[in-house]
């Protein structure tokens, strides 16, 4: 799936010739799920029409839920870009993320919490979509990172009892907490994490 708003610099083009390269047989459906900026061209999707699923549309929060819940990856193919809160619900949903290296996404994730791919590199996103649509230890193991993502942060709580152990693994461990729960609540999508848990 492909959420969130859909502008040019995000890659939608690029996923739909990545998805039609793949086999068919692969996969139920792509979903693109949010309202588009521009128009894209379509016809890049070269698989029956049934398989591609637009939903071009504001979404409201209520029904975010409903769209994660129906997806079993979430792919974030963007060109160019800072920071992206659908990042965020991708971890509190548990959904497995394949993502482009672009920008600072890569710094807001560990090894293990998504795949990244570098930038525009299409035989890289297709690897990783096949890795996670093909294996399934593979996919359950970043469902269990983005997990133990979550349950790290909230026991970080209270980051002064680690400072008389480690200062320097608190204030790490401070700051990437504090920087995930920042996204989350500004996302609006705290009450998915606490729902998880």
């Amino acid at each position: 799936m492909f959420f969130g708003r859909v502008s040019e610099y995000k890659g939608v083009e690029s996923l739909l010739e990545v998805v039609s390269s793949l086999s068919s047989e692969l996969y139920s459906e792509l979903l693109i799920v949010g309202r588009s900026q521009y128009k894209v061209d379509y016809s890049l999707f070269k698989h029956d029409k049934s398989k591609l699923v637009i939903v071009d549309e504001f979404v409201s929060e209520s029904a975010i839920k409903e769209y994660f819940d129906q997806s079993s990856i979430l792919v974030l193919p963007y060109i160019e870009v800072t920071q992206s809160g659908v990042l965020m619900l991708g971890i509190s949903s548990l959904t497995p993320m394949v993502i482009s290296d672009c920008g600072g996404l890569k710094e807001q994730l560990d090894d293990g919490e998504a795949i990244f791919y570098q930038n525009n590199n299409r035989t890289e996103l297709s690897d990783a979509l096949t890795l996670l649509l093909t294996e399934h230890q593979a996919y359950s193991s970043y469902q269990k990172n983005q997990k133990d993502l979550i349950g790290y942060c909230l026991q970080m709580s209270l980051p002064k009892q680690l400072t008389k152990y480690n200062p320097s693994l608190a204030e790490a461990s401070y700051f990437r907490c504090y920087s995930f729960f920042h996204m989350v609540l500004s996302c609006g999508v705290i009450s998915m994490v606490l729902i998880l848990l």
